[in-house]
């Protein structure tokens, strides 16, 4: 935003590249020449929803929501998703790898695949129960929600389920919205030669930017200094304060999550080992200075901290 260029200005410097994607997405849809309107067919109403659906994840892979979205999940579904795992470990279905669980949640293609059940709901279904109507058009004065329908637990048990734990249409936009945007932060969390790779991508984009940025007399963003900014101190900074606290959040709800965060620890251990290589073989060089041993004394402290985020999940369940 700092150079003005048209997107920028189109979209008031606000989720400049998120506005022109969602924008452009739906172009696309609408075009009748691409024929790929995936919104074809779906009642008006419902069409909306997913117009608003979309629109909003997009928007909310804007690093600039991050924190807002872990907080908002942490006051509001984990609460809701954490008494669902417990119903379902009381159950005895929790950690079942066949029985069609993620986490709390029902995944009913697991659940039900092979059984000739009708398992997804209509549309026009769907939609009634988005809009607060009943099967018979009259309007509901209850919240819209979604309970929990596919679950394998016994009829009373979920009963209280559907009675007690349910999800407002804010909390399904929020939770779609999370876990888009924790995909698209995921690369720290993907086996370590390709995570590297694309590291290597993002930090050659980064270096790219400032040196446009210098030539054009502009201010250099953060990370984007190649005279002073290194891949493994990026790598780690936001594995440390970005992508670790909000996958272990989401692991204490989503259980299968673990092994990622497992991931995303030994990620983490070979990018501390060529940090300390680079720091060390610089000492080497100039025995007189300091200032590596009070970096490599920061960073041993970094990886003391971070072992008790990961102890924090029980990752070897």
């Amino acid at each position: 935003t700092n150079a003005l260029t048209q997107l920028a200005i189109r979209y008031n410097d606000s989720s400049v590249l998120e506005n022109h994607h969602s924008a452009l997405a739906f172009d696309l849809f609408y075009n009748p020449i691409h024929q790929c309107n995936l919104l074809e067919g779906m009642e008006k109403e419902q069409a909306k929803y997913v117009r608003r659906a979309i629109i909003k994840a997009i928007l909310g892979t804007d690093m600039v929501h991050h924190f807002a979205l872990k907080g908002e999940y942490e006051s509001t579904l984990a609460t809701k998703f954490a008494s669902l795992n417990q119903l379902h470990s009381s159950n005895g279905a929790a950690h079942s790898p066949n029985s069609g669980h993620i986490g709390g949640f029902t995944d009913p293609i697991l659940q039900h695949q092979g059984s000739g059940r009708k398992i997804i709901p209509s549309i026009t279904a769907t939609n009634r129960r988005m809009s607060g109507s009943s099967e018979n058009g009259t309007n509901s004065k209850r919240a819209s929600a979604t309970s929990i329908n596919n679950t394998n637990l016994s009829t009373p048990l979920k009963r209280s389920i559907v009675s007690e734990i349910t999800f407002t249409e804010k909390e399904r936009l929020l939770w779609i919205s999370l876990l888009l945007h924790t995909a698209d932060i995921s690369n720290p969390a993907k086996p370590f030669a390709l995570s590297k790779q694309w590291s290597d991508y993002v930090t050659q984009e980064f270096f790219h930017q400032g040196d446009i940025e210098k030539n054009e007399s502009l201010p250099i963003s953060m990370n984007c200094d190649r005279s002073i900014s290194y891949d493994d101190e990026i790598a780690l900074n936001f594995s440390d304060f970005i992508v670790t606290p909000l996958f272990i959040t989401l692991a204490k709800s989503l259980p299968k999550l673990k092994a990622v965060v497992k991931i995303l620890q030994e990620n983490r251990n070979i990018w501390n080992e060529t940090l300390v290589n680079r720091l060390t073989s610089n000492s080497s060089t100039d025995p007189t200075s300091n200032v590596n041993d009070e970096q490599l004394n920061k960073w041993k402290d970094r990886l003391d901290k971070s072992k008790e985020i990961f102890a924090s999940v029980s990752l070897d369940e």
